[in-house]
């Protein structure tokens, strides 16, 4: 139970409607409450970022102002929702650098020692180093940690960190081995604990649609039309076709759009809209589809099926969060079954 946290801590959560952890709440704070190096994979939507951020709170020295806990995420987006749950739970200093406006700001708060949470991308992170007394430094959380060693460099980062007094902390929804193998090869097997969880699933129903690659925006059209939902996301592998469904959509929908091309305000204005219910239908990449919490979206429509299983989860997961129900409709061209095998073995 959280009454065996700080009482300060404790106050928070109560005071934001959390009374009892979640379960993967519940198997990690123990660990990380004894200050240990720790993998934590869990379904999403299943309290993640409540748990690393309750393992800050807990790693933070309350009476020094330095930078002590740094939170490293792939994307800008991401950042911006973990470190607005941060301040909410922790009610520490916690500031945010994931583009470059934000880089001055934040070097002057940490040379004023003004932070003692750094939410930040690996890119801004690696820009900050020099500017940190590492000697600080308690504790780094990779969020979304297969994500950040497969497609971002940050076993250097970590090699160069870890002769420090710093723990580590992995989290992500999901995990392959050799990411876990890579981790463990990274960091001190005997400071290690990975943890694994079994919670239930959110309750999703999938439909694989076979279709021609010209008859997919004709389709979108038709099921956003018939079927009920509240919110809808729509992921596509590329710029153009981003571009091209946001065109579409917003001629009979209120919709937002989201890719890496956009400005840095206009992305989170979009994301914003999106999250408070403005906009009904979110056009997006996959920059969106890791970690980021959206309780009222029900659908999720795969109109470009992505290429590893992983991020078809991920994807799938912005729906039905915390058990809701959700439906996840994927358009299957020609030539491409490997998403319907994917769509049974999650189905089950």
């Amino acid at each position: 139970h959280f009454e065996k946290l700080p009482y300060d801590l404790v106050r928070n959560l109560f005071s934001l409607g959390f009374d009892t952890p979640t379960e993967v709440q519940a198997l990690s704070i123990p660990h990380m409450a004894e200050k240990k190096n720790i993998i934590v994979q869990a379904p999403t939507g299943t309290g993640k970022t409540g748990a690393f951020a309750i393992g800050s709170y807990l790693s933070i020295n309350l009476n020094s102002p330095m930078l002590q806990v740094v939170i490293i995420s792939p994307t800008r987006e991401l950042c911006q929702q973990t470190s607005q749950q941060l301040e909410l739970i922790t009610k520490l200093q916690v500031a945010i650098c994931s583009n470059s406006d934000d880089y001055l700001k934040v070097r002057n708060q940490i040379a004023k020692q003004q932070v003692q949470i750094l939410v930040c991308t690996l890119s801004k992170f690696k820009s900050l180093l020099k500017d940190i007394s590492q000697k600080s430094l308690k504790l780094i959380v990779v969020d979304e940690a297969d994500e950040m060693f497969s497609k971002q460099n940050i076993v250097l980062l970590i090699q160069q960190l870890r002769f420090l007094d710093i723990k580590f902390h992995f989290f992500s929804a999901t995990f392959q081995q050799e990411t876990i193998d890579l981790i463990k090869e990274t960091v001190k097997i005997s400071e290690q604990i990975q943890v694994q969880i079994q919670i239930e699933k959110p309750t999703l129903k999938y439909y694989v649609v076979s279709c021609q690659k010209d008859d997919k925006m004709d389709l979108l059209k038709q099921i956003t039309e018939r079927i009920l939902f509240v919110q809808a996301i729509v992921f596509t592998n590329s710029l153009q076709k981003c571009n091209e469904i946001f065109d579409q959509m917003k001629k009979k929908f209120s919709a937002s759009i989201l890719h890496s091309k956009l400005d840095i305000n206009e992305r989170i204005q979009n994301l914003k809209s999106f999250q408070q219910g403005q906009t009904r239908i979110l056009i997006a990449t996959d920059i969106f589809g890791r970690g980021m919490d959206i309780r009222t979206a029900t659908m999720v429509v795969n109109f470009d099926v992505p290429k590893q299983k992983q991020e078809f989860i991920h994807r799938a997961g912005r729906a039905g969060r915390q058990g809701r129900e959700g439906i996840v409709v994927s358009f299957e061209e020609e030539g491409n079954s490997q998403v319907k095998k994917w769509a049974n073995e999650e189905g089950r």
